[in-house]
């Protein structure tokens, strides 16, 4: 019998569609010359020569972080490029919009689950040329446009051309 109910009660919960939040920064096209988007960002992982896929960003407005493990080389980690293009479009967790402010980047992305509901979050942090950025905090916005759950981090961001990249058209962001 537990059995039974504990399918029934995963039937139900897959069929529900996920519900999105409502993103609080607005899409707009990408106009700026700030920073290269005719590629992708990298972090490099400390002490090592290891580097992690993290942002595209597009004309349209909209990024995508693919949080990729670190890996040995940036032939290796455009390989995992390639092979991920079909799965990015499946999923919302980790498409967004980006907005350029001067020197600041703030990206607006999915990040979690909750229940039936898939969450977002805003990072925000400087850029430092066309090429690089670094984003220093994550945080929420309540309906005042006040900050909470506030977290503090320091990670910079690098660019490497990358004429292949993933095509930016989803059903999470319109």
């Amino acid at each position: 019998m537990k059995r039974v109910l504990y399918i029934l009660l995963l039937l139900a919960i897959s069929s529900c569609e996920i519900e999105l939040e409502e993103m609080y920064l607005t899409r707009n096209d990408y106009v700026s010359d700030m920073l290269r988007i005719d590629g992708y960002y990298y972090d490099k992982e400390p002490n090592s020569n290891r580097v992690a896929l993290c942002y595209f960003f597009y004309k349209n407005g909209i990024s995508y972080c693919a949080n990729n493990n670190y890996v040995n080389s940036f032939s290796e980690l455009e390989e995992s490029i390639e092979s991920y293009k079909k799965i990015y479009k499946k999923y919302a967790y980790g498409w967004g919009v980006f907005n350029v402010m001067d020197s600041t980047i703030l990206i607006e992305e999915y990040v979690a689950n909750s229940l039936n509901k898939k969450l977002t979050a805003i990072f925000s942090g400087k850029i430092l040329n066309d090429t690089t950025f670094t984003l220093k905090e994550r945080y929420k916005l309540d309906q005042n446009g006040d900050k909470y759950n506030v977290y503090k981090f320091d990670v910079t961001y690098y660019f490497r051309q990358y004429s292949s990249k993933p095509d930016s058209t989803n059903r999470y962001i319109k």
